[in-house]
């Protein structure tokens, strides 16, 4: 005579409110942070947009300066107010420098 054993078979896995409760929870903290990295980020664009107003009005100094360096110079002698005529190695050591300034400091080069 044969004997009939009955087996349960074990829970499945991920299948508990446990489980579930538990993905609902990390799914929460992840929008809770995906939330808080769009605000850093929307903070950060919007400094950058505050720095790159105010630095607009001296590149475009900047760039007036430079236009004005590409042909013979003469500088103002701060102190005795006089026109200087400037070396052609002063003035394209100015037209370098300047023009990397405004490589790093403005956008719209």
């Amino acid at each position: 005579m044969a004997e009939e054993v009955e087996i349960k078979a074990p829970p499945k896995l991920g299948q508990d409110d446990n489980v579930r409760a538990i993905e609902e929870r990390t799914l929460r903290l992840l929008q809770q942070e995906n939330a808080r990295e769009k605000a850093e980020l929307q903070q950060q664009l919007k400094a950058a947009e505050s720095q790159a107003e105010r630095m607009r009005p001296r590149c475009a100094q900047a760039r007036r300066d430079i236009r004005s360096l590409s042909g013979p110079v003469q500088y103002r002698n701060s102190e005795t107010g006089e026109l200087e005529d400037v070396s052609e190695e002063r003035r394209e050591a100015d037209l370098q420098r300047i023009t990397q300034w405004v490589k790093e400091n403005c956008s719209e080069y």
